[in-house]
């Protein structure tokens, strides 16, 4: 075989590195959508939220790291990222389509973590899980600016931790037992880099598992705020500007209501300041219940979807879409949902849809 066909092969993809970009793709956009909902039902039942609910990300990254690692294919952790956001999306996440561009960053710095080191093996895991999954947290910090940059450094370094242990660790066991089982070939080694033994893995997840208390503990927001109280008139930043959101499902008067109509029944709530849940601040909204009241809710619903323009969207019990501390308010000129009783994860914005059902 010429040179130059030795090095075009390096580089394509065949048919069955495609099947395995395809294959653990798919299954890590179905895993990340279901372990996304469980995850943060769990960390909102014990409120354990940002920057400790980083702690797991890295459950994210597995199946990004395994395709990099089997395929062993410049080129595959994108791929992989790319598909396993359209699966998410296409599975109803809760990120919307952010969740596609999101993914595709995670692929991108698992590779920029994984390459540059490939001849340290284990190094080189370690940095693909520990990048790609703090990633997220940087991107995030693009489209939903955190308001305390001491939070988003220590989000960031939980992400990058979470990433390099359950991730990189993770993934290097699965592709050392894969290459022992002779499933795939080894990889040719240059210098090891890090010598992973049981004792050390178990006295980092040791580690991991006192910084997750710990960070609880400390960075455990306060509990809600006053209750809500009535605002008195409130008018509108332009006159005849409204900010129109759809009441639909199981109503009797399913349409499009106006925000600023109900200016005269407006509150003030104090609650978590948006990207700093340890920072109080005063809304002045509209309470939830109040136009699920006016559009009727009928017998037997039991669940409020709310719906942002972007497909981001989260759901509600109704006992919870009701309470006095969920309000719809205006930030940016755009209405998004404050809610004590939930961490901001549940904090949909650009409001489109409020779904009963």
């Amino acid at each position: 075989m010429s040179d130059t066909a030795t090095k075009a092969n390096k580089y394509y993809f065949s048919t069955r590195d495609l099947l395995i970009i395809a294959v653990l793709g798919a299954m890590g956009g179905a895993f990340s959508v279901y372990m996304g909902y469980l995850i943060a039902e769990a960390y909102n039942a014990i409120r354990v939220w940002f920057p400790v609910a980083e702690s797991l990300s890295g459950v994210h990254l597995i199946w990004i790291v395994l395709v990099i690692a089997i395929t062993n294919k410049k080129g595959s952790g994108v791929l992989a990222g790319l598909l396993k956001g359209s699966i998410e999306f296409l599975m109803g996440s809760r990120l919307g389509l952010f969740v596609i561009l999101l993914s595709l960053v995670e692929g991108l710095f698992a590779e920029i973590g994984f390459w540059p080191f490939r001849k340290y093996r284990r190094l080189s895991y370690l940095l693909a899980g520990g990048l790609g999954t703090a990633s997220n947290v940087v991107a995030f910090q693009f489209f939903v600016p955190f308001n305390s940059p001491l939070l988003f450094g220590l989000a960031t370094f939980m992400a990058f931790l979470s990433g390099v242990v359950i991730a990189g660790i993770f993934g290097l066991g699965v592709t050392d037992s894969l290459e022992e089982a002779g499933i795939i070939k080894k990889a040719k080694d240059g210098k090891k880099g890090l010598r992973l033994t049981a004792t050390k893995v178990a006295a980092v997840l040791i580690a991991l598992s006192i910084v997750i208390v710990a960070g609880a503990v400390v960075f455990k927001p306060p509990e809600a705020g006053t209750s809500p109280t009535p605002a008195g008139n409130v008018t509108p930043p332009a006159e005849g500007k409204s900010m129109l959101f759809t009441i639909s499902g199981s109503v009797d008067q399913p349409g499009d209501y106006d925000y600023y109509s109900y200016s005269d029944r407006f509150v003030i709530m104090e609650s978590q300041a948006i990207g700093n849940p340890h920072k109080p601040q005063t809304y002045t909204g509209l309470q939830l219940k109040t136009a699920l009241q006016d559009a009727g809710l009928q017998p037997g619903a039991t669940k409020v979807d709310v719906i942002g323009y972007d497909g981001y969207y989260n759901t509600f019990e109704i006992s919870q879409a009701i309470r006095d501390d969920v309000l719809l308010v205006d930030v940016g000129g755009q209405l998004k949902i404050i809610a004590n009783s939930t961490s901001q994860e549940y904090w949909v914005g650009m409001i489109k849809t409020v779904k009963v059902y």
